[in-house]
């Protein structure tokens, strides 16, 4: 789960953010909804539809486990954690980009991909799936509560 960019040196750093580590953060990205799906969500809705693919035939499916904002995830993580420490420092969509570049020029292409496509979402250039719709109910999947979703990913 990506809640901001941390000067990672390691997928850990990246990952799990902590109270001493500044998290610098896009205003768009807080507040913009995001749609997020676990594997196991994935897995739920290939089984759905196999098990009843009529209606969903010849169109894309979209299933999402929870839609969240940037704000609610670091909401969560600060409960866990703790409200003390946290230094969180705004970044313009410009400085995420040009720090995708960075990550390219040095070989580190996962973290740059994450900030280039990053980038590109939240920049009012292209519309982008956010969870405003989706097959759930269909497939009858049930969303995932987020807090629990944030505390496995600490363990």
């Amino acid at each position: 789960m990506y809640i901001g960019y941390c000067n990672p040196k390691s997928m850990q750093d990246f990952l799990h953010p902590t109270p001493t580590r500044k998290l610098p953060t896009s205003p768009a990205i807080c507040v913009s909804k995001s749609s997020v799906t676990t594997v196991d969500g994935v897995g739920r809705a290939a089984v759905s539809i196999l098990r009843k693919p009529e209606g969903l035939s010849y169109r894309p499916v979209r299933v999402s486990d929870a839609v969240v904002t940037q704000n609610r995830l670091f909401g969560e993580y600060k409960k866990i954690l703790g409200e003390d420490g946290w230094t969180v420092e705004r970044v313009s969509q410009e400085q995420q980009r040009e720090q995708g570049y960075k990550f390219l020029e040095v070989g580190n292409h996962f973290l740059a991909f994450v900030f280039l496509v990053q980038s590109a979402l939240w920049s009012n250039t292209a519309t982008s799936y956010c969870g405003d719709y989706n097959d759930n109910e269909a497939l009858g999947i049930q969303p995932v509560d987020v807090s629990q979703v944030v505390k496995a990913s600490l363990q």
